[in-house]
């Protein structure tokens, strides 16, 4: 029996709903409490909300590593110059980005790594000789390494001027 036909029509509608509304359900579309343990019994429903969940879980992650690298492009020239007051406030909103990013990728890689789902490129994984081999983890990792080098660099400046 198809997953479609172990669902009955209650259960194919919240899932459309919910397809429909990737930021949330409104409240008037969820079921209530008793219908959805009822629900959570069939492994079917369960499958497909398994699935929803992963398709969402995809999104999130592209999202996040997008603004992770336009986050990236915009600190390179925060650094360059001597940051005022908002400046800083925004490289710390930026690097705090990129560090969830980097444990993002880091949780996915363990997790594949568990499953023993290699990466498509998991012999340059850790970057080789060529930086365009790398990947993106690598690249990441290597930028919040570079940051976190520079701060530290400014600190001990300001700290031995001031």
């Amino acid at each position: 029996m198809s997953p479609e036909k172990e669902l009955n029509r209650h259960q194919r509608g919240f899932l459309k709903k919910m397809r429909l509304h990737p930021a949330g359900l409104p409240e008037a579309d969820w079921p209530s409490a008793a219908a959805l343990r009822r629900w959570m019994r069939h492994s079917g429903f369960r499958r497909a909300l398994d699935s929803v969940r992963a398709a969402l879980q995809v999104r999130t992650d592209f999202e996040l590593i997008t603004a992770s690298v336009k986050a990236s492009s915009d600190l390179t020239p925060l650094l360059e110059n001597k940051a005022d007051k908002d400046e800083k406030s925004q490289i710390h909103s930026r690097v705090q980005l990129l560090r969830l990013v980097h444990w993002r990728l880091k949780e996915i890689r363990q997790a594949h790594e568990a499953l023993g789902i290699r990466e498509p490129n998991a012999r340059d994984a850790e970057g080789g000789d060529d930086p365009r081999k790398r990947s993106e983890f690598t690249r990441l990792r290597n930028l919040i390494r570079r940051i976190r080098d520079r701060a530290a660099a400014q600190a001990r400046k300001t700290a031995v001027m001031g």
